[in-house]
């Protein structure tokens, strides 16, 4: 039987390989963000040297946070530049942890100095009119309404109904917001229909041109059976 200190040894070893392992496929971009993290933790948390005194704690730590990095698919500069940011702000002297820091990484639109939902989808609506001028003061605010607009297709949008334009931009919205954060716009693909909805009125124009049609060839001497239901 095997002494536990051998026992001990032999399962820091298979983590170690584990980790090495881990380290081969990590993501270089993410490993390089979690550098520029860790960096700012040492000049700003006065408890950093104490905390990863041991240079194998630090480098597992290194090697969560870049493989959380990867999971959660942050891969450049601003897409963590808001959390970046907050660690000036940060007041205790030991680093925050990996799961405040990911939050950090989720900054809401107000957070960024951008208005509200509601705001902007009003900003929307102006801006979308045929020949409106309108321009946000905030160029920012402007390049994401305006990419949110063009990916639902102008002439769409203008012809939903208040209630489904509200729902589309919303989604739209958020997600070019995100695009923009990562600095970079994509094509957004299509998340519900962005044809415009039938309106009650334009049953009723319908069904009057069908009526219309029908006694005109009525009078015409055509005649044949309808529903009652129908028409």
């Amino acid at each position: 039987m095997k002494h536990i200190s051998q026992l001990t040894n032999i399962a820091c070893l298979d983590v170690a390989r584990e980790e090495k392992t881990e380290s081969t496929m990590l993501d270089p971009m993410c490993a390089y963000l979690v550098d520029l993290v860790f960096i700012k933790f040492a000049l700003l948390c006065r408890e950093y040297d104490a905390l990863y005194a041991d240079k194998r704690r630090e480098n597992a730590e290194k090697l969560q946070w870049t493989l959380a990095f990867a999971k959660q698919n942050l891969k450049t500069k601003p897409q963590i530049q808001y959390a970046l940011d907050r660690i000036d702000a940060h007041k205790w002297g030991k680093p925050p942890q990996l799961g405040q820091f990911l939050e950090w990484c989720k900054p809401s639109p107000q957070d960024l100095g951008f208005p509200s939902l509601e705001e902007s989808y009003l900003a929307s609506i102006t801006m979308n009119r045929q020949f409106s001028e309108y321009r946000h003061k905030d160029d920012r605010v402007d390049t994401v309404i305006r990419h949110a607009i063009y990916q639902i297709g102008s002439s769409n949008y203008r012809e939903m109904t208040a209630e489904n334009s509200r729902k589309i931009f919303k989604i739209y919205y958020e997600i070019a917001l995100q695009q923009f954060i990562a600095g970079d716009l994509q094509p957004i693909p299509k998340a519900l229909t962005t044809q415009p909805e039938s309106h009650p009125e334009d049953k009723q124009r319908t069904d009057a041109a069908r009526l219309k049609a029908i006694d005109t060839m009525r009078k015409m001497g055509i005649n044949f059976k309808t529903f009652d239901n129908v028409y």
